[in-house]
């Protein structure tokens, strides 16, 4: 049965996730390069999904209507940051391999960028739609209707959420068609040498 297999396939889930950001926390190596750090962010992310979507199963009779909302806006935001933190780090690994002598800045800066985009973007258009959330019915035909503890129908998801996993793996296809593009002009010239 999906409801009651769901949550346990997701706890056996947060459980690799948490050994693994303990093997990034207890490798210096792999913590101090940025791409370990997005990597790391990208991680706790979808670990704090997990949870949150763990709690939604294991209390969905009892939830109220604070509590779904609460649970909604951030398995929302989560779930957003799963995708810009893929997309920082599809353009991380394109920078490096396309632009080397252009990646001089320091790696705690630009984790701060990145996490910035990363973290701010989600929470943005959670706060938007948590305000569009709260607006009277007669101002908007598609509200998220966090009340029923995440995005309610499809049109809804299409609305707040799917657009924006299309633009995120769309920007990532562009990264690696151009470092796959890169790599065939980089083998073609080593094979005329």
């Amino acid at each position: 049965d999906h409801q009651f297999l769901y949550p346990i396939l997701m706890k056996i889930s947060s459980f690799c996730l948490i050994l693994t950001l303990v093997v990034y926390a207890g490798v210096p190596k792999l913590r101090q390069k940025t791409y370990g750090r997005c990597f790391m962010s990208l991680i706790t992310t979808i670990l704090m999904f997990y949870i949150t979507s763990i709690h939604n199963y294991d209390h969905s009779v009892t939830h109220d209507v604070y509590q779904c909302i609460t649970s909604a806006f951030f398995m929302y935001v989560n779930n957003l940051a799963i995708f810009f933190w893929l997309n920082v780090m599809g353009f991380e690994l394109w920078r490096t391999f396309c632009w080397p002598a252009t990646v001089k800045q320091l790696s705690r800066k630009k984790f701060i960028k990145y996490s910035l985009y990363a973290w701010g973007c989600p929470i943005l258009m959670g706060c938007i739609a948590i305000g569009i959330d709260n607006l009277p019915q007669n101002y908007v035909s598609l509200p998220p209707n966090f009340s029923a503890c995440y995005l309610a129908g499809k049109l809804v998801n299409w609305a707040y959420f799917y657009w924006v996993i299309i633009a995120a793996n769309y920007i990532n296809l562009c990264f690696f068609i151009h470092m796959c593009y890169k790599m065939c002009k980089m083998k073609n010239v080593s094979i005329k040498r």
